[in-house]
């Protein structure tokens, strides 16, 4: 499988979350001390999944700078209170003004950048501290980034918020091409979560799409789950599913009605497979 075009290893980071996982998730699928693999997706995803006590996560990413913000983000997160964190979205969400945000993590830097990794310190050190450091959230941000921030799981209540911060711990991130993400976990998962990539992949090609789930089955383990995310109806999702060139079978459809904001309203769902027997 080539690398798709669509995937561009230079695209600007999701700042937010997109997709909603945690309004819908599965109830009989367990994450507690279970090993999960994500691939795309926000930060916010892998902190609901340390917040649910997963005993492990490790996430993966085709864009350098979605890898770098995500190593960044739970180290601000842990060192922010609950209703300053609240003030700094509704700026994003009223205004779409990221300079309260980038200001709060320029002058938190020295406190964040010692647990940054080698890698991730050297590209923060000069996106903030060289003289001709400038606002890169400005020109990252995306409109849906602030779309979907009201559903955020840790911003709900004060307490879910804390709770998070003392179960944030660090997780693995990987940056590479999408064909990578079968070859870059060592071992198993017991949950493979992929974000919406399947459909990217499948505008480029059905058989990419295939391919691409199948070669990603072989880090799933013999009980274990992989939960594709779809941006649509699960009526679609399902049909998108069910090409007898998958090794899955398919395990339930779940479908949420997101409403972030007054106006809005979407269907998204999760397609929930385990390996075909």
């Amino acid at each position: 499988m080539t690398l798709i075009s669509s995937f561009n290893p230079e695209s600007p980071p999701y700042l937010f979350s997109t997709e909603c996982p945690w309004i819908f998730w599965p109830e009989e699928v367990e994450i507690e001390g279970k090993r999960v693999f994500t691939v795309a997706g926000s930060g916010d995803v892998p902190l609901y999944f340390l917040y649910r006590s997963a005993a492990e996560v490790i996430a993966f990413d085709v864009s350098e700078h979605a890898c770098m913000w995500n190593k960044l983000k739970p180290l601000f997160m842990k060192g922010i209170g609950f209703r300053d964190l609240r003030n700094l979205f509704k700026d994003l969400i009223d205004k779409g003004d990221t300079e309260p945000l980038w200001n709060l993590i320029r002058n938190n830097y020295p406190r964040l950048r010692p647990g940054l990794e080698k890698n991730a310190r050297k590209y923060w050190d000069e996106l903030i501290l060289s003289p001709q450091a400038s606002n890169p959230l400005k020109n990252w941000l995306r409109p849906t980034d602030t779309l979907f921030v009201p559903l955020l799981f840790y911003l709900e209540e004060e307490k879910t918020f804390n709770f998070l911060k003392r179960k944030i711990k660090p997780y693995r991130i990987f940056k590479g091409s999408i064909e990578m993400a079968s070859e870059i976990i060592d071992g198993t998962a017991d949950i493979l979560y992929c974000s919406n990539v399947c459909e990217y992949l499948r505008v480029e090609g059905e058989g990419l799409a295939i391919t691409f789930l199948n070669n990603l089955g072989k880090s799933l383990s013999s009980d274990g789950v992989i939960i594709c995310y779809e941006t649509q109806k699960a009526s679609r999702a399902t049909a998108a599913y069910k090409h007898p060139g998958l090794n899955y079978r398919i395990l339930k459809v779940l479908e949420g009605v997101l409403k972030p904001r007054k106006g809005f309203c979407f269907n998204h769902s999760m397609v929930v497979m385990s390996k075909a027997v």
